[in-house]
């Protein structure tokens, strides 16, 4: 299980290792391609050659994370939604599906591992580059 102790309430909370972090890595959309998974306090960003392909909500709970889609170019529906294990050790991000009703999303993103990546390597505003 991942935890980490949440400065803000002094509780644990597995949030808080997710939240303002970005992963490099491998995603099948369709093709295998270098992505960056961008999570801020709730949006969950995908980033492909500087742009926001897709971005979720999400929600975490213990080692499992929910998203649910609401903007982007997959064949996702909007407001689509998919529940993973994750796991961080050695600043690699692992994502195993617990359940997802999009079978693109699971084939994207769920078989590969991401590494941690600093934000000024790859800081991209995702609001501007919806735009």
């Amino acid at each position: 299980m991942v935890h980490c102790v949440n400065q803000r309430a002094g509780k644990n909370s597995s949030k808080y290792i997710l939240e303002n972090t970005q992963w490099q890595g491998i995603a099948n959309i369709p093709s295998p391609e270098t992505v960056i998974l961008q999570f801020s306090k709730d949006v969950y960003t995908v980033m492909w050659n500087g742009k926001t392909i897709e971005q979720m909500n999400y929600t975490v709970q213990g080692d499992s994370i929910t998203v649910v889609k609401t903007s982007g170019a997959s064949p996702c529906l909007m407001l689509s939604q998919g529940t993973y294990k994750f796991t961080i050790a050695n600043d690699k991000l692992s994502l195993v599906v617990i359940s997802d009703s999009c079978s693109q999303r699971i084939s994207a993103l769920g078989i590969n591992t991401y590494t941690k990546v600093l934000p000024s390597e790859h800081a991209i505003d995702p609001i501007k580059s919806l735009q």
